[in-house]
């Protein structure tokens, strides 16, 4: 059987999707930074998108708050039917953008890069 939204990927996936979402284009660079937006808009965390949000919070087992758990499957659900496994792949993609930010700010103070991935 194949990966569902529910699944938990294997490293090699999570890098591949995490490398491709590091060659995104400029037009999925700005949909990108409006999916983030929407997401610090509903009290998200900084730097993550409201995809990745929503696709661990249906993920979660034991997210309390009924409301936004439906609504997390909600999102996964639509955005699944765009593209296949779309918030395993946000939080991939989210995960690689986080990885280049902070070795660019360690190189730029000195310090040796990390991979959090290996």
């Amino acid at each position: 059987m194949g990966l569902t939204p529910l699944s938990n990927p294997d490293q090699p996936q999570v890098i591949a999707w995490g490398q491709k979402a590091l060659t995104h284009n400029y037009v999925q660079r700005v949909l990108c930074g409006l999916d983030q937006f929407l997401n610090v808009l509903t009290y998200g965390n900084l730097d993550e998108t409201m995809s990745a949000r929503s696709s661990r919070w249906f993920r979660s087992k034991g997210y309390e708050w009924f409301a936004w758990r439906k609504f997390a499957q909600f999102m996964c659900w639509w955005l699944d039917a765009v593209q296949s496994l779309h918030g395993l792949k946000a939080e991939a993609g989210d995960l690689a953008r986080a990885m280049k930010i902070v070795n660019l700010e360690r190189a730029d103070l000195g310090l040796p890069p990390v991979n959090l991935l290996s």
